[in-house]
């Protein structure tokens, strides 16, 4: 099965939105998705899994009488997709009619021009071959063993590609689609040590497969950090700076889009409700939204509803500029919808000061704690408060001493992003959020 193209999804999207007004809909929104892709998964050498994946979905969404229904199907004739349209219309009846559902309103669509989507460049066009898949992931095997005595195994090496199509179209006149394409390799390897031993992964993934780092860069990488965290040793208790590497900083600033999304605020279930204008962060940090990077992983011509996210700050010089809605949620908060209907897409913290090299962020902390892993789910997202299992590594006059495990990091939301000292110059572009290292002055550690 190839990827159809905009021509055909543009016919059968007709057919449903034709379908739904006949029936009676106020408003009709059809979304449908194709994908192609191949991955696998060695172990010490030998391939464990080939998968060869294609997904057809097709989603629907009617009003009626100010009541949403939904189905969902993976058949695109004609007869199923009108099924589906009635069976939407059926759920419609049984959910309760609410005065803020609807598609957006239409002076809210800027559809970008087809050069302005070219340019985004989100698709290869092509896939790797499966022999390019698997050699990746034997040499990225090969390097970890290569790199020291100590790696013992390779728990997973994986590699994949893949390559989709999603088209939109709605009562209201919007319709667009765009194809886009990802690619990914990641290992996993145990280190030994005396008694002691200890996993790591290192990963990467790209739009482009050409874009991907070197295997042996990767297969490298994940030896280094397992081998690194050897032989842990206990701390004292007490107050201590703290450094998230840049992987768990992605998730500490998404605490903070979690916080700010328009269900939380108009539930007002977040520690930052009502934040709009508050100094939440220092004045020197802000935190903004870049959605048409070229070939970045999150970057799109338009969210789930049809409208086109802009480059804008979520946070300007320490403050909430805005918040993140849908059309529903705006309307709930009286306000405009941003783009944000599925998610953040390439939000980037900004310093007015240069971010720090990790060798010069260490230095300049001295004596503290960089956590690499973290463990539970101990953070209230309504009051702030945060305790999590971490581990990583202990720094004692400015240079890594030795690793920690076992310990427990405590704090609230509010006085940690508050808190913030500085930032690396090492910002993980291979997400939504591209999170560097962080620096907080301090937090309870405790063995």
């Amino acid at each position: 099965m190839s990827l159809m193209n905009e021509t055909v999804f543009a016919e059968k999207a007709a057919i449903v939105l034709e379908r739904a007004q006949a029936l009676g809909a106020q408003e009709c929104s059809v979304q449908l998705y194709q994908s192609e892709g191949e991955s696998l998964q060695l172990r010490e050498g030998q391939l464990e899994e080939l998968n060869r994946e294609q997904e057809l979905s097709v989603g629907i969404s009617v009003l009626k009488n100010q009541a949403m229904g939904h189905c969902s199907i993976s058949d695109c004739t004609p007869d199923a997709l009108c099924a589906a349209v009635q069976a939407a219309i059926d759920g419609a009846t049984y959910t309760e009619a609410d005065e803020y559902f609807g598609l957006p309103e239409v002076q809210y669509y800027r559809p970008l021009s087809a050069q302005a989507l070219a340019d985004l460049e989100l698709d290869s066009g092509v896939l790797p071959s499966s022999d390019w898949l698997e050699a990746q992931a034997q040499i990225m095997e090969s390097s970890a063993k290569a790199y020291d005595a100590r790696i013992v195994l390779c728990d997973g090496a994986g590699a994949d590609a893949g390559r989709s199509y999603v088209y939109l179209a709605q009562s209201n006149g919007f319709a667009g689609g765009y194809s886009s394409s990802h690619a990914s390799l990641s290992l996993s390897v145990l280190a030994r040590e005396q008694d002691d031993q200890q996993t790591d992964f290192s990963w990467d993934s790209a739009r482009f497969y050409q874009d991907l780092q070197a295997p042996e860069s990767i297969g490298r990488q994940a030896a280094q950090k397992a081998v690194a965290h050897l032989l842990p040793k206990a701390i004292t208790n007490g107050e201590y700076p703290v450094i998230f590497d840049r992987e768990i900083a992605n998730g500490l600033l998404r605490h903070v889009v979690q916080a700010l999304e328009g269900r939380a605020q108009y539930r007002k279930l977040s520690f930052l409700a009502d934040s709009l204008g508050k100094q939440i962060m220092p004045e020197w940090l802000s935190l903004q939204e870049h959605p048409h990077l070229p070939r970045a992983l999150s970057s799109i011509p338009f969210d789930s509803e049809g409208l086109a996210p802009a480059d804008s700050a979520l946070i300007s010089e320490g403050r909430v500029a805005r918040y993140l809605l849908n059309s529903y949620a705006a309307r709930r908060l009286n306000s405009a919808p941003t783009g944000n209907g599925g998610g953040v897409h390439n939000l980037k913290l900004h310093s007015q000061a240069a971010p720090l090299p990790l060798e010069e962020l260490y230095r300049q902390m001295e004596r503290g704690l960089i956590v690499t892993s973290l463990m539970g789910q101990g953070v209230d997202l309504l009051t702030g408060d945060y305790s999590r299992g971490a581990s990583g590594f202990w720094v004692e006059n400015g240079v890594i001493s030795h690793a920690v495990e076992g310990l427990t990091i405590a704090g609230n939301l509010n006085e940690m992003l508050r808190d913030i000292v500085a930032i690396g110059d090492d910002a993980d572009m291979r997400r939504s959020i591209h999170a560097p290292s962080i620096w907080i002055k301090k937090m309870v550690v405790a063995q």
